[in-house]
């Protein structure tokens, strides 16, 4: 009896097995590769959509130099400023170092101790104050208004503030 050794496969066999196991492979990773890239997209449209929406459309500027802002609003401004705007005309000073400086035509500016201002836009109607600052840091308050004489009384809850007109 003789041995016969088994049968080696040639390399051609061998390697023919390979290319379905390799496209296999290769599909996963362009699967991957796929979904990577989409996330990476949606990622970039969400950043841009956070950027417009925190922007609040800054950059309206308007013929004082002073920037409206845009869609963050926590109060509603009135567009021609109210039919009271002009009453609050001037500077007023809260405390000596804080002041408003209100234009008469809806437009301001507060001036604070640190010596940082802050615009905003604002509007006067039925004894409402209401001030729509342009930055996006703090509240913009309403308050109810009275003026006598050279006093402005603003009032919000239960807080009340005397700001005194300062004569320039």
């Amino acid at each position: 009896m003789s041995y016969t050794p088994k049968h080696e496969p040639k390399a051609v066999e061998k390697d023919a097995a390979k290319p379905a196991a390799k496209a296999g492979n290769d599909k996963k990773k362009n699967q991957k590769i796929a979904i990577i890239v989409v996330l990476s997209v949606l990622a970039v449209i969400v950043v841009i959509a956070l950027a417009v929406v925190l922007s609040g459309g800054k950059g309206n500027n308007n013929s004082t130099g002073l920037v409206a802002s845009g869609s963050r609003h926590d109060v509603n401004v009135l567009p021609d400023g109210g039919k009271n705007v002009s009453d609050i005309e001037g500077l007023w000073s809260l405390d000596g170092a804080t002041m408003y400086r209100f234009d008469g035509e809806g437009h301001g500016v507060l001036y604070t101790p640190a010596k940082k201002e802050f615009t905003f836009v604002y509007s006067a109607e039925d004894g409402i104050l209401d001030m729509d600052f342009n930055n996006d840091e703090g509240q913009d308050p309403e308050y109810r208004y009275s003026i006598n004489g050279d006093t402005l009384t603003l009032t919000r809850g239960t807080n009340t503030y005397n700001c005194t007109r300062v004569i320039e």
